[in-house]
């Protein structure tokens, strides 16, 4: 059969199956609990099995270790390699949910669906299905030898990559300003970055900050931005990002002393805030969500690398927990372990902003920061392969409500890529930027300046 000649009911779907090997999985599951245990809990879901009748054997099987019963007889011989056999049969299923997922494709294409909505849709449909059922690839061994051959050819391909674009790293560079953090974690690399501060401190500015320093730094990068704040218009973000990229002051927009059509010079800088995605979180948002919002930004747009960012880590536990009922602790763990997975699918960082302990508000500007001052900090302590904590520095322009500047300390208290350490930040809110190099007293802009007493006086103010 031609590829353009498949058609609905075509049968090709059974190509994809095997009932025998099906039959000898079964067999030997029921003849070693073990092994039930071994595969059945982690790999094997009813889908696998393509005929009804052994998928009913399956829930048979399921139900009987549960409950302690004996298991159900299975007629036939055992698969002789049974991590082999599950393996081959997660790899049908696989490929009979993608058969599926071809054939709507070609129906959208046939009933006049936009092509790159029809693609974007191939994509997240494809990748939900890779996720449905886990390939499996048990016992896996390779030789040192074989790890550094993968090795030397993924380096060699970062060396280039690095040689061509004349960057310091491989990786997006969190800019000149802020030479020490490229220095202590190479750039930003693929990996779970963990960013923790007490409310008020600027997180949600500096991960827009270091957000706008990936989508410059090369066209193929994008960010998708899981936003779960219920109060804040998801605009605003776009508003925030356009200043940093452009170097200017969002309060004055916020606050209508400037035009807002001078942001829109931001959509002519490269392409940037067409690369820039905010997934809007609901109570009904799924991390398969997040996933999809990155498949859909790589097909639309052409990016290879992709930023996410979640603002943040906790919120969206509450939200992506089946268990509404669950320890808060728990719910962050396992929406960070799942988070972990999307850094091979993204090629690019995973940022969570999380809260902080009750601890870590009580201390000053001099106590050291550490690991333990995440909010539930179990799980970012082990999956987070970079953890900052964002602290008010000692410095009296941080009490001047006319200062522009404010001073930070950006404490590296886990990293994987290198040490740790304590590096100075300014926030220059005129630009909307940070730096490293404290840039003096700079005051806001006149408009924005708080007046003193009776400086008001005679004003004709409405409200």
């Amino acid at each position: 059969m031609g590829f353009l000649e498949y058609r609905s009911g075509s049968g090709l779907e059974t190509v994809f199956a095997d009932v025998e090997l099906e039959r000898a999985v079964l067999a030997a599951l029921a003849r070693d609990e073990q092994a039930f245990y071994s595969y059945a809990e982690d790999y094997l879901v009813p889908e696998v099995f393509h005929d009804p009748g052994n998928r009913a054997k399956f829930l048979e099987l399921v139900e009987a270790y549960a409950s302690g019963r004996p298991a159900p007889e299975v007629e036939g011989e055992p698969a002789p390699d049974l991590a082999a056999a599950v393996g081959k049969l997660c790899d049908l299923a696989q490929r009979r949910r993608v058969a599926v997922i071809l054939e709507k494709f070609w129906r959208d294409l046939g009933s006049g669906k936009a092509v790159q909505d029809a693609l974007a849709e191939l994509v997240e449909r494809a990748a939900e299905a890779q996720q449905a059922v886990k390939a499996l690839a048990p016992g896996e061994t390779r030789t040192a030898a074989e790890l550094l051959r993968e090795a030397v050819a993924v380096l060699g391909e970062q060396k280039r990559q690095k040689e061509e674009t004349g960057r310091e790293t491989p990786h997006p560079a969190f800019g000149k300003g802020l030479w020490s953090l490229d220095d202590l974690l190479g750039g930003m690399q693929p990996a779970v970055y963990a960013l923790g501060g007490q409310p008020g401190v600027g997180k949600t500015f500096f991960s827009i900050y270091c957000a706008s320093r990936y989508l410059t730094a090369a066209g193929d990068t994008g960010v998708v931005w899981v936003d779960v704040h219920e109060t804040r218009p998801a605009w605003k973000l776009a508003v925030y990002l356009s200043c940093s990229v452009l170097g200017k002051c969002p309060q004055l927009y916020e606050r209508l002393l400037a035009d807002p059509a001078e942001l829109l010079e931001g959509l002519r800088v490269d392409r940037v805030l067409e690369r820039f995605v905010v997934l809007t979180a609901e109570r009904n948002t799924t991390l398969l969500s997040v996933r999809g919002a990155v498949r859909r930004l790589m097909a639309q747009q052409g990016v290879k690398r992709v930023m996410v960012v979640v603002d943040y880590i906790q919120k969206l536990a509450s939200y992506t927990s089946v268990a509404t009922g669950q320890d808060m602790r728990l719910r962050v763990a396992s929406a960070v372990s799942a988070l972990t997975t999307l850094v091979g699918v993204c090629q690019g960082p995973v940022w969570l902003i999380s809260g902080v302990a009750k601890d870590a508000y009580r201390r000053g500007a001099k106590d050291e920061a550490s690991v333990a001052d995440f909010k539930e900090a179990g799980e970012v302590e082990y999956s987070a392969d970079v953890g900052l904590q964002l602290r008010w520095a000692d410095d009296p322009r941080n009490s001047d409500v006319n200062s522009a500047v404010k001073a930070l300390k950006l404490h590296v208290v886990k990293n994987r890529f290198g040490a740790t350490g304590v590096v100075n930040l300014y926030s220059l809110q005129t630009e909307c930027r940070y730096l490293q190099a404290d840039p003096g007293y700079v005051s806001r802009p006149p408009e924005l300046c708080v007046r003193g007493e009776g400086e008001a006086e005679g004003d004709d103010i409405p409200f």
